[in-house]
């Protein structure tokens, strides 16, 4: 499940000092791995949260059509 956080996790824990050979791509790199777990952790709870919520307006639809108009 949480292979892209164990990956990370492992990665900053063994590795304290990062050696890019300039401080922009450095930025640059660690900013893109960043934004892109959080997008991702995002999406996933989203996913989850309306997994998780009842579908209203489904239920709407099958009890308007068994009540006559």
């Amino acid at each position: 499940n949480d292979v892209f956080l164990l990956t990370l996790d492992d990665f900053f824990n063994n590795n304290k000092f990062i050696n890019f050979p300039c401080i922009q791509h450095k930025t640059d790199i660690l900013t893109t791995i960043i934004s892109n777990f959080i997008i991702m952790r995002m999406r996933q709870y989203s996913l989850i949260t309306n997994k998780n919520t009842p579908k209203v307006n489904a239920k709407k639809k099958k009890l308007a059509k068994l009540v006559p108009t």
